[in-house]
């Protein structure tokens, strides 16, 4: 509750078997009352402990104690900031709270807004006074609130009207803003849209700076300092802007006046008027105009806009006299120079400018007066002369000029080679006329040697020849051509080559050469009915002889050139040899058996192992393989005039058995076995021989025997191996036979209760090494342990105990002791309770023991009282709901126990008493109808009269029916009758219970 609200008192004290007679209550701070549910509103915050004394109708009394915790209030304020409609209210929270803080605000602006921020914005849409409202909650929830009037001055209403002018003309601004209430006090002009003022006056003039339409921002600002703004057009229009270009022109020439008038957009032109000066008159926009004569004239242009503004511009113009151009050229042959003779003239002022055109392009070639010019082709040329004036004005004539053609000399003649006459073909000609004449100058000395059309001529060397053709025109128009023709030498053939042995090749050099150009081909005959086309060819004799050999060698034009030489081929030797297999180790012995046909065998080279390495030059020698295996041994042999012959044949060494055996047991007593390994790289393994002990005797030829040694200490098998090429090994090896470990262990307890937990002693020793592994089976399928001395807990039962030990070595002994562990059996506690759920009001429980195999038991109820009966009872002494443990203890005739614990909850009692009468005659007895009840958690109930009408409610257990009309309505307390009462209530256990009755009501 919070500081300075009151609080209600309920008295739910119940009378089991009498009534109440009176209640005193002291509220804890220095205040009484002794009325049944008093209102009290306490002085300050803090803790209360308020005491209710009920004393019954016989005087007896019961006390109660609720401490009230009394919260500090909440000091509500806030603060505003607020003027104009439309603008935005910053509103304030200033609440405190002491020794809190404030955890909600609601707020009411009063126009239908609402915020839950501590600090909020709002907006009034509209002026007026409003009621604003905020109410806080702090963190104790204690609520309060504060109220404040706000007043929202209504916003002007910023407007102006405005004519449209042309450019330069001074527009009139008309001011309409108005106000709601007040006044308008202060206007600001913005003719630039710059958000600078520009005028304050209320209806001010402006000349705007450009034309077009104007965004022009009127603010005005009312007495009560309420701002409004409004933003309108203001049309200025455009001012067309005359201009036109022209240039002067010479006489009978059109002039073209380019109208180049603007007007500044949405502006439109809408009519053109030009005056000419002579008299002639046009509205086109640009038109064109010929002046009749030369002179000087004034041209006026006048633009009118579709908004009716005029513009005007004036510019004189000048007309020039024209000249006459004249000239002559006589015709030449094609590359010769025409020479122009030019008689241009003008009748007032003077030719400044010659402008030639040979070519008839449009191009100027040339700005002479009387110019030479070669024509780049023969034939009939327009040739066009334009002259200008010093005035820049001009006239053009045109004359054709005859350039006659060249003829194209020109002949063919085929390559020949040296010694053959070369043949000319003449093939000049010209585009128009004839070729008269030819000369013809084989020597290149400028000499004619020859006038006939088409000659023949030998030459006296071989080579590229320049002859030239010197052709003739009807029109006596002359040209030459040197032409070449080719004189190609002939090849001279030549090769050299070695003479060589039967069956090798031979290698061909071909050193045919020609004076120029290339040798195209060469063709070989070998004189054994064999050719060849290669360059340089190889070939290799079948037999030996004499044979002759020509090569013949065509240029690529081709010229041929021949030449034979002979060559001789010696005969080549006959090889071969033998050598047997043996076993690795044992020598090689090689039989040479080479002969040769004719001439004799002066050398041999062995090469063993066919490494490119010569190992032996001997005729029969002997070699010893370091390794088994095949290897290619290959023989060359020489003759006396160097030829050889070679051939390789596969030597096979045997290899040697690697002898190897495992074994394994190697501990006393345990059979070791014995694995053959052995291995060898080819053949197999074919006969074994054991000696165990090194005796010399052979005790098995088997091939994995076992074998048990009589005693530990040092051994020293043997095992020897023969392959199937009889090739033999033996290997020896050390073995060590160890001793078994002797193993031994105690317990310190063998018997006792479950769980029952022993430590065993490991007394294990082994004759040599260590014993590196235990292994504990402890007989009740649990998992091994492998500590040396372990701890090991028991349930009931008899165990057998095996421990098994293992030495570096790997030998292994075992002991089992026979049911070493006996484990008496426990008993189980357990119990039960009645009734399930006792309450205050029944607070005595009767236990039934549930155990097994006990002969004692101990109870501890868990309020310092105890029992050693099977099945005791046990009375709580407790009038408010307590939890307690009850443990009970077991044990057996072996002193084993078990131990089982229940929590039982003394629930508290629920109880609804209805009265069937009372006095209200306000003698302080009986004067209130209401239900006394504990354990009750929700309450309602309903008194209807005689007609079925609810005349009370209530669902406050405290709250009771004082007998007046209407359920309180009226202070008339109802007439002596009968009246019907229902009660739905909810007890502690969430348990409803629906109760019906009738109350008589008494005065």
């Amino acid at each position: 509750t919070c500081l300075g609200s009151a609080v209600n008192f309920t008295n739910t004290s119940t009378y089991a078997g009498t009534s109440a007679a009176n209640s005193f209550w002291n509220f804890g701070d220095g205040t009484t009352s002794n009325l049944d549910n008093p209102s009290h509103t306490f002085p300050g915050t803090g803790t209360y402990n308020v005491q209710l004394i009920a004393f019954s109708s016989y005087g007896c009394s019961d006390t109660v104690i609720v401490p009230v915790q009394i919260q500090m209030a909440i000091n509500p304020a806030f603060s505003f900031t607020a003027n104009c409609a439309g603008s935005v209210a910053q509103f304030n929270d200033n609440s405190t709270v002491p020794g809190g803080n404030i955890t909600m605000w609601q707020w009411n602006f009063g126009d239908g807004g609402t915020s839950v921020s501590q600090n909020p914005t709002h907006i009034y849409a509209t002026a007026g006074t409003y009621s604003v409202i905020l109410s806080v909650t702090s963190n104790n929830g204690c609520t309060g609130g504060d109220t404040i009037q706000v007043t929202i001055n209504p916003l002007p209403v910023a407007n102006f009207t405005s004519a449209a002018v042309c450019f330069g003309t001074a527009t009139a601004l008309v001011n309409t803003s108005s106000i709601a209430s007040g006044s308008l006090n202060s206007f600001a002009w913005d003719f630039n849209s710059d958000g600078i003022t520009d005028n304050t006056l209320q209806n001010p003039n402006w000349i705007f700076p450009a034309s077009g339409t104007v965004n022009v921002t009127l603010t005005v600002t009312s007495n009560l300092n309420c701002s409004a703004n409004h933003t309108g057009p203001v049309v200025v229009y455009p001012q067309p802007v005359a201009a036109f270009a022209t240039n002067n022109v010479c006489e009978g020439l059109a002039s073209n006046f380019s109208n180049t008038t603007t007007i500044a957009s949405p502006g439109i032109i809408s009519s053109i008027q030009w005056t000419f000066g002579d008299g002639g008159i046009s509205a086109i926009a640009s038109p064109a105009h010929t002046y009749a004569n030369d002179g000087t004239f004034n041209v006026t242009l006048s633009a009118t806009s579709s908004n009716g503004c005029v513009g005007t511009y004036n510019s004189p113009i000048t007309i020039y006299p024209a000249p006459a151009a004249v000239f002559t050229a006589p015709g030449v042959c094609k590359n010769n120079a025409t020479v122009f003779s030019n008689t241009s003239n003008v009748s007032s002022g003077s030719v400044t400018g010659y402008n030639w055109d040979f070519n008839n392009d449009g191009i100027t070639d040339n700005t002479s007066a009387n110019p030479n010019y070669v024509f780049p082709t023969d034939g009939a040329f327009n040739v066009q002369l334009t002259v200008t004036t010093n005035n820049g004005c001009t006239a053009n004539t045109s004359v054709q000029v005859t350039v006659f053609p060249l003829p194209v000399a020109n002949f063919v003649s085929g390559a020949v080679c040296s010694g053959n006459a070369s043949n000319f073909t003449n093939t000049s000609a010209v585009s128009s006329g004839s070729v008269n004449s030819v000369a013809w100058d084989f020597n290149s000395d400028g000499i004619t040697d020859n006038t006939t059309q088409n000659p023949n001529w030998l030459f006296s060397a071989y080579g590229t020849m320049n002859v030239t053709l010197t052709a003739t025109t009807n029109n006596n128009c002359s040209a030459n051509f040197t032409g070449q023709t080719v004189v190609h030498p002939l090849p001279v053939a030549a090769f050299t080559v070695p003479n060589n042995c039967e069956g090798l090749a031979s290698v061909f050099t071909n050193n045919s050469t020609i004076p120029t150009g290339n040798i195209g081909s060469v063709q070989w005959n070998f004189g054994d009915a064999t050719y060849s086309s290669l360059n340089n060819p190889i070939h290799s004799y079948l037999n030996d002889g004499t044979f002759n050999v020509t090569v013949s060698a065509t240029s690529a034009f081709g010229c041929i050139g021949n030449y034979t030489s002979v060559i001789t081929i010696y005969p080549a030797p006959t090889v071969s040899f033998t050598a047997p297999g043996v076993c690795k180790n044992i020598a090689t012995a090689f039989t040479n058996s080479s002969s040769v046909n004719s001439g004799s065998i002066t050398g041999y080279a062995w090469d063993f192992t066919s490494d490119g390495t010569i190992d032996n030059t001997s005729a029969n020698p002997s070699n010893v393989y370091a390794t088994d295996g095949t290897f290619p041994a290959h023989l060359t042999v020489t003759t006396n005039f160097n030829c050889t012959a070679a051939v390789t044949i596969v030597v096979t060494v045997y290899p040697l058995p690697v002898t190897n055996f495992v074994a394994n047991g190697f501990c006393l007593g345990i059979p070791t076995n014995f694995t053959d390994v052995t291995t060898v790289s080819s053949g197999s393994i074919t006969m074994r021989k054991w000696d165990f002990n090194s005796d010399g005797f052979i005790d098995f030829t088997g091939l994995n025997p076992t074998y048990i040694y009589p005693g530990a200490g040092t051994q020293n098998p043997t095992l020897l191996t023969w392959t199937n090429n009889n090739c033999t090994n033996a290997n020896q090896k050390v073995l060590f036979i160890n001793p078994i470990p002797q193993v031994s262990f105690t317990v310190n307890d063998p018997a006792g209760c479950p769980q029952h937990c022993v430590n065993f002693s490991n007394f294990s020793t082994v004759g040599s090494g260590t014993i590196i592994h235990y292994d504990w089976n402890f007989g009740d399928n649990s998992s091994h342990s492998t500590a040396i001395n372990p701890q090991h807990c028991y349930n009931t039962g008899n165990y057998s105990v095996t421990l098994t030990a293992t030495s570096d070595s790997g030998c292994v002994g075992t002991a089992t002791m026979p049911n070493m562990i006996t484990v008496y059996p426990s008993p189980t506690a357990g119990f039960s309770y009645n009734p399930g759920e006792p309450d205050v009001l029944e607070p005595l429980i009767s236990i039934t023991d549930q155990s097994s195999g006990a002969n004692n038991w101990q109870y501890d109820f868990g309020d310092a009282t105890n029992s050693t009966l099977e099945n005791p009872q046990h009375l709580y002494a407790t009038e408010i709901p307590t939890s307690y443990t009850v443990t009970q203890i077991v044990s057996n005739t072996f002193g084993c126990y078990d131990t089982a614990v229940q929590v039982i909850e003394i629930k508290p009692a629920y109880t609804l008493y209805v009265p069937n009468a009372f006095t209200p005659n306000e003698d302080g007895k009986n004067d209130i109808f209401k239900a006394e009840g504990l354990g009750i958690k929700e309450f309602q109930m309903w008194i209807f009269d005689r007609w079925g009408n609810m005349i009370f409610f209530s669902d406050e257990m405290g709250k009771g029916w004082d007998g007046k009309v209407q359920n309180g309505r009226s202070d008339e307390v109802s007439q002596i009758d009968v009246f019907e009462w229902k009660v739905i209530a909810k007890d502690i256990n969430d348990k409803s219970h629906s109760l019906l009755g009738s109350v008589t009501l008494v005065k």
